[in-house]
């Protein structure tokens, strides 16, 4: 099939969609994407498919999307784009990314003049999202944004699509029982799973320098909904009980958190035993895994990080380290039947984790090596990505 690929972003931040593409790929899938250009052309690599951008700073971007509620230009302009799109390459299929852009793909296909199916993925539960995010904060933005809108609107935009996919059977069980007309049969729960091949390639650098003490590591986007600051104050509490231990913070802090985050370290006096890196190639991500002891997921528990996996477990489980969670239900059910780590439900819970396995390396290396093994046996081979081309199999 000529399948079309559309993102909101640019394509190559995109480990999710870049994953999905090389499984469609290697079984003969034609693929053509259609995705934005915020200016980084010393970023734009070659890839082995088509690829056409549209031009649009980051900053015009989010201005549009900020007043999408109130005035639609953002959609607007999508589903023209859209639509030329279909009638360039003449697509058998659309498969678009996030809730917000199923209503303009939508219309791109109506307008087209063809009559393709929609393939709607799903990479979190926005309308829930939208509203932990900073620009919708304060009364006035609050006001102008509408983010409660998009609770009203999801049930039109995923009746939009002929096939949805989700991150987690969790979601797809609580969207099911919120929207009676949607089937089971074509929502399909696909994990947000690593790209295995691209990362047996990556090489671990084995001068990296190692912070001292057992070395706690979190990678990712930093911020307060990430758990970061629960995480200092385990650190701080650890250090005062008298063990040797470092944070390895790994990846850019969420802007209106930075100020907090440099306050806190001061605050807790951790200037010694947090080393913050803002930003690595996901190829580095390896070398610091070799060079941790436990990893940590904290988020702070919520209907947006209950909608599936994070990236990050199963990296961490890549990796074979063990993991320290939040009690997130995905994550949760999945180090408990992966035997991979320890799930808190308090701070002091979450100190009692970390101290556990500070303090029974051996138990620690166990955990780690339960997670590397069950990752591999569940998700390394054909049944993993055959539920993603099932779906295609469905439109065929």
């Amino acid at each position: 099939m000529k399948v079309g690929i559309v993102v909101d972003n640019e394509l190559f931040f995109d480990v999710r969609v870049l994953k999905e593409i090389d499984i469609l790929q290697r079984h003969g899938h034609e693929i053509y994407a259609l995705c934005l250009d915020h200016g980084n052309t010393e970023k734009i690599k070659a890839l082995p498919f088509t690829v056409k951008r549209i031009e649009l700073s980051r900053k015009k971007k989010n201005r549009l999307f900020f007043f999408q509620n109130l005035l639609p230009f953002y959609e607007n302009l999508w589903t023209g784009e859209i639509a030329a799109f279909i009638e360039e390459f003449k697509l058998d299929v659309i498969h678009t990314h996030d809730l917000y852009m199923s209503k303009a793909a939508r219309q791109g296909i109506v307008k087209s003049n063809t009559k393709i199916p929609l393939i709607l993925d799903l990479h979190e539960n926005f309308p829930e999202a939208v509203l932990s995010y900073q620009w919708t904060q304060g009364l006035l933005r609050n006001i102008l944004a509408r983010p409660l809108d998009w609770r009203k609107k999801e049930g039109a935009y995923l009746k939009a699509a002929n096939e949805i996919i989700v991150l987690s059977e969790g979601f797809k069980q609580e969207l099911l029982s919120r929207y009676l007309y949607l089937s089971t049969r074509h929502i399909t729960a696909f994990p947000n799973v690593i790209n295995f091949s691209e990362f047996d390639s990556y090489t671990v650098d084995t001068h990296l320098l190692k912070p001292k003490g057992t070395v706690l590591l979190y990678f990712g986007m930093v911020g307060k909904r990430r758990g970061i600051f629960e995480a200092l104050e385990a650190v701080a509490t650890l250090v005062k009980k008298g063990h040797e231990v470092s944070l390895w913070v790994v990846g850019p802090v969420d802007k209106p958190d930075l100020h907090r985050f440099s306050t806190d370290i001061k605050k807790l006096e951790l200037e010694e035993h947090v080393v913050h890196v803002p930003w690595v190639q996901l190829s580095e991500l390896p070398s610091y895994l070799a060079k941790s002891d436990i990893c940590l997921a904290p988020f702070e528990v919520n209907k947006q990080h209950e909608s599936g996996i994070a990236n990050k477990i199963f990296q961490y489980l890549y990796g074979g380290k063990p993991i320290v969670a939040s009690n997130c239900k995905p994550q949760r059910e999945l180090i408990e039947a992966y035997q991979c780590g320890r799930v808190f439900t308090t701070q002091a819970s979450f100190i009692a984790a970390l101290e556990e396995l500070i303090t029974k390396p051996e138990l620690a290396k166990q955990l780690g090596e339960n997670g590397r093994r069950k990752l591999l046996e569940d998700y390394a081979g054909e049944a993993y990505e055959n539920k993603l081309l099932s779906i295609y199999k469905r439109l065929n």
